[in-house]
C-alpha cells in the first residue's frame, strides 16, 4: 500500500476515534464465544434448523451446495456485546449465502413458509421469539466475498459462522450511505465501534489493498452520518 494512502486512512482512524463517544467500552473480542441464551442466537439458531429440515426448501436445486455467514447486524451484536433490554432489541438476522442464485431462490420460497411475510420489500419472521427481519444476502451484493463461508452441517451453536472482524467493518462502510438515513447512521456508528474494538489500530496492517480502497472510498458517508 502505498504511503500516501496509508497516511490518509490513517488520518480517517483517528477522525473516527475521536467522533466515537469517550465513555464507550473498548473490549476485544476475536472469536466470540456466544451465551445459549441470547434470543438473537437462539432466533438465528432456528432459523438454520429450518433451513436443514424444511422440504420446501430442501428441494431447491443444487441447495447441497450452500454457504452461509453471519453478517451484518447480527455479527455486530456478536462481537460488540452493548448492554440493552430484550424489551428495546430489534431482531435482524443478516444471513449472506454463497453461492448467490441460492440466496435469491431462498428468499422466494420462505413467503410461501407459513409465519414468513413480505409485506413491502422487507422478510419478517412471526415467531413465539418476536417477529426478527430476515435479511438473506447474496454474496454477489457485498464488496467481495468473505471467508469463513460454512456449510450447513458444519454449524455448532458456540462456533457459529462469523464473519471476520475486518471483512464485516468494510461491508458496513461499503453500505453505508446506499440505505436509509436510519440505517446509514447505524451502518457508520457500527463502523466505528468496531475500529474501537482496536484502540492501537494494528488491524490496519492487515487489511488487503482492496479492503482499504473500500474504507477510504466510504470515508465521506461515515464521516456524515
Amino acid at each position: 500500500m502505498p504511503p500516501f494512502f496509508d497516511f490518509i486512512l490513517m488520518v480517517m482512524l483517528l477522525i473516527f476515534h475521536f467522533l466515537y463517544k469517550a465513555s464507550s467500552s473498548i473490549v476485544s473480542i476475536f472469536q466470540p464465544t456466544l451465551p445459549h441464551n441470547d434470543i438473537i442466537i437462539t432466533t438465528f439458531m432456528q432459523f438454520i434448523t429450518l433451513l436443514v429440515t424444511d422440504p420446501l426448501l430442501q428441494a431447491i436445486d443444487d441447495f447441497d451446495q450452500l454457504q452461509c455467514l453471519i453478517v451484518g447486524d447480527l455479527a455486530v451484536h456478536c462481537y460488540i456485546r452493548e448492554e440493552e433490554t430484550e424489551a428495546n432489541r430489534t431482531l435482524n438476522l443478516e444471513i449472506a449465502i454463497y453461492p448467490p442464485k441460492l440466496a435469491r431462490e431462498i428468499k422466494a420460497k420462505l413467503t410461501q413458509i407459513n409465519g414468513f411475510e413480505r409485506p413491502t420489500s422487507v422478510l419478517y419472521w412471526n415467531m413465539a421469539l418476536g417477529r426478527p427481519r430476515i435479511s438473506i444476502i447474496p454474496t454477489d451484493e457485498l464488496p467481495y466475498v468473505p471467508a469463513g463461508l460454512q456449510p450447513l452441517p458444519q454449524f455448532r451453536y458456540t462456533r457459529l459462522p462469523l464473519i471476520d472482524k475486518l471483512d464485516l467493518m468494510v461491508c458496513k462502510a461499503y453500505t453505508c450511505g446506499m440505505r436509509s438515513k436510519e440505517q446509514n447512521e447505524k451502518d457508520a456508528s457500527d463502523v466505528i465501534k468496531l475500529i474501537n474494538l482496536d484502540c492501537n489500530y494494528t488491524f490496519s496492517q492487515r487489511l488487503s489493498p482492496d479492503q482499504w480502497k473500500h474504507l477510504i472510498e466510504s470515508e465521506e458517508y461515515i464521516a456524515k452520518f
